[in-house]
């Protein structure tokens, strides 16, 4: 059974570790975590920002640079 908020696509910030710090956003359509995402590395240019669709880590990116 689905939750209230169980939505396909995570937006998630990681340490300069690999841990993860929180969980930013969650998005039904793609384009819109990935502007979640670029927001995100512009508030937070020091860590890892990824946009994850289950475990699954579509992109993530640190700053302005795709890792």
């Amino acid at each position: 059974m689905r939750r209230v908020f169980d939505h396909p696509y995570h937006v998630v910030r990681y340490d300069l570790l690999g841990n993860m710090l929180d969980e930013l956003a969650q998005c039904v359509h793609f384009d819109l975590a990935r502007a979640c995402q670029r927001e995100a590395a512009r508030i937070w240019p020091n860590d890892e920002v990824a946009v994850q669709h289950g475990i699954r880590v579509m992109v993530k990116i640190k700053g302005q640079e795709q890792l």
